[in-house]
């Protein structure tokens, strides 16, 4: 996505109309935070520093310390979802999880079968390319330590590929537990964790993510470097639910 006119790494302003800590206040938030698990005064706190955590990832300099100076997305769900929604706001936020099951309905196969070269069709594709896994009682540490990818991924742990137990986000060898246990809504974590931390996806799922990004969160739509196919596969699809 770094090729493109908009998307995870885009500056953009806020939807939020929390108010922003600046200054002393700011900084006495963030020590807060580093010490405080205290999950409603840790997502105030979150919600109040908004601004000043964007202001890192947006600084290729500091971007890479963010889960440094923010610790709590490695252990309190949901903090992801909270700051995508303060980034681009509610409606945005529900889309994934509310359309995703219409994709599967009667005609979306065939067009599936029309235009194959961008495989959103079942959720196990999905996964497979977006996925790493792990068996139970691995070590999670010496695991992370191995990491090699750049771009976030989703981790399962389960005793099998079918018995999922756990789903985390892995950003830069951390990993961040997702706040619901499905195979959908870990994605949509994923998807999210992008632009919450500014960050671009793997180059050979770009149109993928392209498509996710315009048709399914209507995010960029107009702005975002959409190949033909995608422009294609997204018309049929919005011709039909007309």
């Amino acid at each position: 996505m770094s090729t493109y006119q908009d998307g995870p790494k885009a500056k953009r302003a806020s939807h939020s109309t929390v108010e922003q800590l600046t200054g002393d206040k700011c900084r006495g938030a963030i020590s807060v935070l580093q010490h405080s698990t205290d999950e409603s005064l840790v997502k105030e706190k979150i919600r109040a520093t908004f601004k000043h955590r964007q202001n890192i990832v947006q600084d290729p300099e500091k971007s890479s310390t963010i889960l440094g100076v923010f610790p709590r997305f490695l252990d309190i769900p949901g903090l992801i979802d909270q700051d995508f929604t303060m980034l681009l706001g509610e409606d945005a936020s529900g889309k994934f999880l509310a359309k995703w099951p219409t994709l599967f309905r009667p005609g979306s196969s065939q067009t599936a079968r029309t235009y194959p070269p961008v495989p959103i069709w079942k959720p196990s594709s999905l996964l497979r390319s977006t996925t790493l896994m792990i068996w139970v009682g691995t070590s999670m540490v010496t695991f992370l330590a191995q990491v090699g990818r750049e771009q976030p991924f989703l981790l399962c742990v389960g005793e099998q590929k079918n018995i999922i137990q756990k789903f985390y986000i892995v950003v830069d060898q951390k990993a961040i537990p997702c706040k619901t246990q499905t195979s959908e809504a870990a994605f949509d974590e994923l998807f999210k964790a992008h632009y919450v931390f500014g960050v671009s996806c793997e180059e050979a799922l770009g149109s993928f993510y392209t498509f996710i990004q315009t048709t399914v969160y209507n995010i960029d739509v107009g702005n975002a470097k959409e190949s033909p196919r995608v422009k294609e596969i997204r018309a049929r699809l919005l011709n039909r639910d007309t």
